[in-house]
């Protein structure tokens, strides 16, 4: 790939757009499948809690969160594409009531204080430009004794990826 095609691929993994988002949407599944199912055992949701998921692509990979919280837990997915909160909302099985996605940049969203039980997020730090303004909102949100987990890729992984740049 080319410069420029590797800065829009770059654009499109940051915030997925149009046709080649939703395309960007489906390999992503398809890349991150196995990180996302280790991060989501390792915060280990339970019936009933309330789970925020930041950078949810096109919701299919966040199933296993909802069902484990059940009927009597929350799901809220936030985005800051619209394309992604679109189709995952097409894409969440009709039964799931207890969900919800916003489209926002994660640092503005507005949470309650001490509303949620767990946090997670995949492949999400890389773009995000104030790491502690990040971390102290999330803080904020959590219950006590509430957990936080992120999945990322190795700087050896992420350095001999072209994309990275």
């Amino acid at each position: 790939m080319d410069e420029n095609a590797l800065k829009e691929l770059a654009t499109q993994l940051a915030c997925p757009k149009g046709k080649t988002g939703i395309e960007v949407g489906e390999k992503m599944n398809a890349v991150n499948g196995a990180i996302t199912q280790h991060t989501i055992k390792h915060l280990a949701p339970q019936h009933g809690e309330s789970i925020v998921e930041i950078g949810f692509g096109n919701g299919k990979l966040s199933h296993p969160i909802i069902e484990a919280i059940g009927l009597r837990g929350n799901y809220l997915g936030i985005d800051h594409s619209a394309e992604m909160v679109r189709l995952a909302k097409s894409n969440l099985p009709k039964n799931y009531i207890n969900t919800d996605y916003i489209c926002c940049n994660a640092t503005n969203a507005e949470l309650e204080n001490g509303s949620i039980n767990g946090l997670v997020a995949i492949n999400l730090l890389y773009f995000i430009d104030d790491l502690s303004a990040f971390f102290n909102r999330i803080k904020q949100w959590l219950k006590p004794n509430g957990r936080v987990i992120f999945g990322i890729r190795s700087p050896e992984v992420l350095s001999a990826l072209p994309v990275t740049k």
